[in-house]
């Protein structure tokens, strides 16, 4: 596995008319949703961290990080599919900033334990 920091999917999107959120609104009452956990957040990512394998460069494991860099989305995790994760994206070595096996791991098992005691 390599761990990588990248900034690609964090773009702010324009805020959703009203009949979008109502389309979405109703959209999310017959198809199940990838994330139910997460999609409101996923506005507020600036940073995504990313476990990848090695030889196909799928990412394995994500975190999403605020501006204030907390962990405030997760995949695999519960329902949750990923952002990443639900993609055929793939990642190799030096496509993003190289992060610590550990410092993820510590950042995914805080996350998850808060996770655990109050799901989003």
């Amino acid at each position: 596995m390599h761990y990588l920091s990248t900034k690609l999917g964090t773009d702010p999107r324009p805020p959703l008319s009203g009949r979008e959120r109502f389309v979405h609104r109703v959209l999310g009452t017959i198809v199940p949703r990838a994330n139910p956990d997460f999609d409101d957040l996923y506005d507020l990512v600036r940073v995504w961290w990313l476990e990848v394998y090695e030889d196909s460069g799928l990412p394995n494991r994500e975190l999403g990080l605020n501006e204030h860099g907390t962990a405030i989305v997760a995949a695999p995790i519960g329902e949750n599919l990923g952002f990443w994760l639900d993609t055929d994206m793939t990642f190799e070595a030096g496509a993003g900033r190289s992060i610590d096996a550990a410092e993820f791991e510590a950042a995914w098992s805080q996350f998850a334990a808060r996770f655990a005691r109050d799901p989003a």
